[in-house]
């Protein structure tokens, strides 16, 4: 281990077309075997105490991304005040007043897309590398459902675990995007795949379950994505 070498290089990433001007996107790949708990303190951010004990890869992944929304919010004109964000629970993000954001992470990449209250009322991104096929086959199940899993197979132009991976992953945004502003839990099954385009790189999911009268059953959203590397990133944008 590189002792106290942990310091992941933050890129302005670009974000699909149709969302350009949204915000700000910012990402990392790191390398976890860099990493020692005492960066935590070179870069200045705070430990939850939830994480003190928990493992390197966990800890390494956390202050990378941490480290994505620092940037992020500073760029947009924010100097946040030490610790620069504060978390209800130790796992969903509060942001300061005046934005928000989404936040993602694997155990290489992690990244922060941040924009102003004013423009966006939530974010949902997520990054995910693109799943063995058989763990895709492992997983399937849990995911989508067997309509949903025949239509990939049949409609979606890529390979069944790519498909997968990309249903998984903007799930995983949706969820992302509207369990803080509704404050309900969902799960995979409780959002259909209704639209995939290779050309646009967007993807449709629509709600199978109500979460509050602005959330109904039967409404859709849409997403986009995009690959980095190994990886697939999804994002959705819901508009203040």
């Amino acid at each position: 281990m590189k002792t106290g070498s942990f310091a992941p290089t933050l890129t302005h990433a670009r974000l699909p077309p149709a969302l350009s001007g949204t915000g700000l996107l910012v990402t990392t790949w790191f390398e976890r075997d860099e990493f020692s708990v005492e960066a935590f303190d070179r870069h200045g951010v705070h430990v939850p105490q939830a994480l003190q004990r928990a493992a390197v890869k966990r800890q390494a992944e956390y202050l990378a991304g941490r480290l994505c929304v620092r940037q992020a919010l500073v760029d947009l004109g924010c100097t946040p005040a030490f610790p620069f964000m504060l978390e209800s629970d130790g796992r969903r993000p509060c942001w300061p007043a005046g934005f928000t954001g989404a936040l993602t992470h694997s155990p290489m990449l992690a990244g922060a897309w941040m924009a102003h209250s004013n423009q966006v009322l939530a974010l949902g991104l997520d990054a995910e590398p693109i799943m063995p096929t058989a763990r895709a086959d492992r997983l399937a199940p849990a995911i989508v459902s067997e309509t949903e899993r025949v239509w990939l197979a049949r409609h979606s132009g890529l390979d069944q675990a790519t498909a997968l991976t990309l249903v998984f992953s903007a799930k995983e945004s949706l969820f992302k995007a509207l369990n803080p502003i509704t404050g309900v839990a969902f799960y995979f099954h409780d959002a259909e795949l209704t639209c995939l385009c290779l050309d646009t790189q967007e993807i449709r999911l629509k709600l199978l379950t109500s979460l509050s009268s602005e959330w109904p059953a039967g409404r859709e959203v849409t997403l986009y994505w995009q690959y980095q590397r190994d990886h697939l990133l999804t994002f959705l944008a819901l508009p203040a």
